[in-house]
């Protein structure tokens, strides 16, 4: 009779740290934004194909979802800050840092805008979103961190730099909406032929979004 190999111990890095009920529901108070634990590999397979479409599709809550987990969007945003030399008692300028409202216009040098190192996110979003429609129906109103790629040029084979950092990258969504998703589910099918096996259009497009998200 045939008898199963025993499985190998696990290692000390592969055994799971058992959790203590009592702390389960237990929550931090202490947000710091995304991190190594909570910020997860986006696998392809979690998302919809439709069987007469080349390309997945995304959810108005799943990319939602996708905003709060990759982005601080509830947390307080730091102030802008710009820098400005200063005259000392001794004659010699020296440059501080004050956020824009305490900025005296009348001080000496230029205004520069300028930010702290940690203000910097510390992961990129694994997410382009792109608006399909015309330039001025996206500067009348758009999603956030959406860019602007009208379907106008597939036909001049106009491309974002943007577009060519994401294409076919492991974990990466190319994501476009329009009013109603059904120009952009025809620049996303275009799109796919040209080579792009990451593209994703949002289900409802602007339209539902901003009815779930006002």
């Amino acid at each position: 009779m045939h008898r199963a190999k025993a499985k190998a111990p696990l290692s000390i890095m592969e055994k799971r740290i058992p959790q203590n009920p009592r702390y389960k529901n237990t929550q931090s108070k202490i947000d710091s934004g995304s991190t190594v634990n909570k910020v997860r590999l986006i696998s392809h397979k979690e998302f919809l194909k439709r069987r007469d479409e080349t390309f997945r599709r995304i959810t108005c809550r799943c990319l939602a979802d996708l905003f709060g987990e990759y982005e601080d969007t509830g947390s307080a945003s730091q102030p802008e800050m710009v820098a400005r030399m200063v005259k000392g008692a001794d004659g010699e300028f020296s440059m501080e840092r004050v956020p824009v409202d305490e900025d005296n216009q009348e001080s000496c040098g230029p205004r520069i805008v300028s930010y702290e190192a940690e203000e910097k996110e510390d992961y990129d979003p694994p997410y382009l979103v792109l608006d399909t429609r015309t330039k001025d129906e996206f500067a009348a109103n758009r999603i956030h961190r959406a860019k602007n790629y009208p379907a106008t040029f597939l036909n001049r084979d106009v491309l974002l730099p943007e577009m060519h950092q994401f294409k076919n990258q492991e974990a990466k969504l190319v994501i476009l909406y329009d009013l109603d998703d059904k120009t952009a589910a025809q620049t996303a099918h275009t799109l796919v032929q040209r080579g792009f096996d990451n593209i994703y259009v949002l289900t409802g497009g602007l339209v539902d979004y901003a009815d779930e998200f006002p």
